[in-house]
């Protein structure tokens, strides 16, 4: 008379399980956006750039990305790394991606509607890794 119950109970927290492994993300996830961003929600409508990966990647400009992008009207960025194999997103002042133009450096693995901080360069590193 229990085991259906046990079963049922068993089952349900499997699919449960499952589901929720399709909303972690796989991929490292940067978009960069305009006023409005919110924390509940996907930001698709304000998200003026966007880059995702699997790996780490070397600096990356800006203004030769190939991306039209008015840096002004950038407020916020939301970041989303994988939770099996982290990564962080460092930022910079310009192209070079050197020491003396780090801005800073994301180090969340979730970061929604962080304060953008006028960068024009970016790099992802593993987790932990230096950003120069």
């Amino acid at each position: 008379m229990h085991i259906p119950t046990l079963l049922t109970a068993l089952t349900s927290t499997l699919a449960l399980s499952a589901e929720f492994q399709v909303l972690k993300p796989r991929n490292w996830d940067l978009h960069l956006l305009s006023p409005g961003c919110s924390p509940n929600s996907s930001n698709f409508d304000v998200s003026l750039y966007h880059r995702s990966g699997v790996a780490a990647r070397s600096c990356v400009s800006l203004t030769d990305d190939g991306a039209t992008l008015d840096t002004g009207k950038i407020d916020s960025i939301s970041w989303k790394s994988p939770i099996e194999k982290h990564y962080d997103l460092c930022t910079f002042k310009d192209a070079s991606c050197s020491k003396e133009g780090f801005v800073g450096a994301v180090r969340s693995d979730w970061a929604v509607c962080y304060p953008y901080q006028g960068w024009m360069a970016w790099k992802v590193v593993g987790f932990g890794e230096e950003c120069f």
